[in-house]
């Protein structure tokens, strides 16, 4: 019985393979959970169900250039946890990501140059963030008789912004279109440099598509979408295309 962490190298995720046969009684579902130490604390990423006491999973949240640990806990209480596992993307990685589907995910160029053609012609440029808000969530109910209205208030929402990236061909603009098609939370991330900590964010309104040449037989387009900062969505991961 083991639970087998493997590096996905190309794709920067973990193959995650739970096994059971060998352990006592027969086991059904398993949650997967990860942290930063042997010790936690741990974060639940999801459950599995066991086929014949074995489980094939995928993690594709997983910080960049940071060791993890992975643990499994069986329905009948049975664990495994192993570690550390590393995904080293030379310093650079930055993914555009599908947490339910990780065969849809996208790696984002983060070249310097103004140019958008500094990066290969089939990559998609991330070109930025819009304003980062943050929403209050308060309301003010005006008082008959007082110059001061009643004030009623919460914490401050986290991050509202919007994502802005180009592609350059129409095999890429596909893939734009399979990533956000499900219309759920992504994954974004991001090199240390951009200050951005890794997180879930949901397109809010529409995903805009601009042609950037008055010649529109030109595959270069450029994309926008409003978004919130979001907690990880529950749910099981795909294998194949939806």
């Amino acid at each position: 019985m083991a639970l087998t962490v493997t590096v996905d190298t190309p794709n920067a995720l973990f193959e995650l393979h739970l096994d059971y046969i060998a352990a006592a009684g027969t086991q059904t579902s398993a949650d997967i959970y990860r942290g930063l130490s042997a010790a936690g604390p741990w974060e639940l990423l999801r459950n599995v169900t066991l086929l014949g006491q074995e489980a094939y999973a995928f993690d594709n949240t997983a910080p960049l250039e940071t060791a993890v640990w992975y643990r499994t806990v069986a329905n009948d209480g049975t664990e495994f946890i192993t570690g550390p596992n590393t995904i080293d993307s030379g310093g650079a990685g930055a993914w555009l990501r599908e947490p339910g589907r990780p065969w849809a995910d996208i790696e984002l160029s983060v070249c310097t140059a103004p140019d958008p053609l500094c990066s290969p012609a089939d990559a998609l440029s991330w070109v930025g963030f819009d304003t980062f808000g943050r929403p209050t969530d308060a309301g003010l109910w005006e008082i008959l008789n007082d110059e001061k209205p009643a004030d009623v208030y919460a914490r401050r929402k986290n991050l509202s912004t919007a994502i802005n990236f180009f592609s350059r061909t129409l095999a890429m603009k596909t893939r734009v279109y399979e990533l956000f098609t499900a219309g759920g939370p992504l994954f974004l991330q991001l090199p240390p440099e951009y200050g951005w900590d890794d997180d879930f964010i949901q397109t809010v309104a529409d995903l805009a598509e601009d042609y950037i040449t008055k010649d529109q037989s030109k595959p270069w387009r450029r994309w926008s979408a409003p978004v919130r900062t979001v907690r990880r969505p529950a749910g099981p991961i795909q294998g194949t295309a939806c």
